[in-house]
């Protein structure tokens, strides 16, 4: 599986096309899950809302993305009819509980598409949401190993980042974490 991990989606042009560029077919032609299932406020619901205009933006066709709200078991052979799953924002908390629940998280250990995630999206892929926490952490999916901190002022820097000891990574706004195979890249 590649992840595209941002704090809020395709806030610079650069993610937008590294999005693009990491689907496997033209965007006009992929299949994307869409899973708005966090967005439990009306500031969240207003950000899904922008996060499905950013895609279609992209260049996503309104026919091939198909929202799913966690709300039922996905066999994992029906997740990799998506070239891409779209996990937008809002209560990290609730949405792992979701995810978890629904037996997401099994589905995507044998996903060999694109994860992009947006703030809670990404939050739950780490090892734990609640990385400055000492006692009581709350494990996430795993799917990368480190910390991710999201909507900071100052990130990260860009370019290659060295996984070893379980990072913490700060994302601004505008960047977003690349992983595909053993390589991860910070871009903006």
């Amino acid at each position: 599986m590649r992840l595209l991990l941002t704090s809020a989606g395709f806030e610079s042009q650069a993610v937008a096309d590294v999005f693009k560029d990491m689907l496997t077919k033209p965007a006009a032609a992929a299949k994307v899950l869409f899973i708005p299932t966090a967005a439990q406020s009306e500031e969240a619901l207003r950000y899904v809302e922008k996060c499905r205009k950013e895609l279609r933006a992209a260049g996503v066709h309104r026919d091939n993305l198909c929202v799913y709200d966690l709300d039922r078991r996905m066999p994992a052979a029906e997740l990799r009819g998506y070239d891409a799953v779209y996990v937008c924002g809002g209560d990290t908390r609730y949405l792992l509980r979701r995810v978890k629940r629904a037996g997401f998280a099994e589905a995507l250990k044998s996903y060999g598409g694109l994860y992009v995630g947006v703030s809670a999206g990404s939050l739950i892929t780490a090892r734990h949401i609640d990385a400055y926490r000492q006692n009581g952490r709350t494990k996430g999916m795993a799917l990368v190993d480190c910390h991710i901190r999201v909507h900071c002022q100052k990130g990260s820097q860009e370019g290659k980042i060295d996984m070893t000891g379980c990072p913490i990574i700060a994302l601004t706004d505008r960047q977003a974490l690349v992983v595909e195979e053993n390589e991860v890249t910070l871009v903006q």
